[in-house]
């Protein structure tokens, strides 16, 4: 009965060392990998909107509303750059590349919330969780608005995926990106 438990300690134990060796390997400097990455401004979903409008006005309409949200805006637009720093329970995250690209953000892994401010000054709540091996952020505005980013590794740690899906009660659908980037450091 008793080597049987043991196995199983061990066993967890392994997993978990594992869990916080890829863990450590999120910090970093990160390179977009445009080859990689999906979804752009030019690549936008027309049909956000009411189905019923024409896919110019449901594009139009689009970018009125995303304009008008910073957070979505800052989304949308690829930083160049990505260096993420781990501290205990805290990850920040500087974003290098466009001007509407949030410059730092800090949040906690353990589920409290962090409020955050983006490009013209308006603020929303994040909170982060480790899902297995994946990064979670969620951020919900004052408007509703929810973005879900999920921030995976590959294998080796020199390749990492950012998911971020964008909903608002306003739309029909989500709006999904992904990006790639390339370890630099």
């Amino acid at each position: 009965l008793f080597v049987p438990v043991l196995t199983l300690v061990t066993s967890n134990a392994s997993t978990e060392t594992h869990r916080n060796k890829m863990r450590r390997k999120l910090s970093g400097t990160w390179q977009i990998n445009t080859a990689l990455s999906l979804n752009g401004r030019s690549e936008l979903p027309v049909n956000l909107d009411s189905p019923s409008r024409s896919s110019l006005t449901r594009s139009t309409d689009l970018w009125t509303h995303v304009e008008s949200e910073p957070v979505v805006t800052e989304l949308l637009d690829a930083s160049e750059l990505l260096e993420i720093i781990r501290h205990g329970k805290e990850i920040t995250m500087n974003a290098i590349g466009s001007p509407d690209v949030v410059l730092t953000r800090t949040v906690y892994t353990d589920g409290r919330w962090s409020e955050q401010r983006f490009g013209s000054g308006n603020s929303a709540m994040s909170r982060a969780r480790w899902e297995d091996e994946k990064f979670i952020i969620e951020t919900v505005t004052t408007g509703g608005l929810r973005a879900t980013e999920t921030y995976e590794l590959n294998a080796n740690g020199s390749l990492l995926a950012v998911s971020v899906q964008i909903e608002n009660p306003l739309w029909d659908q989500p709006l999904f990106i992904q990006r790639v980037y390339d370890r630099v450091y």
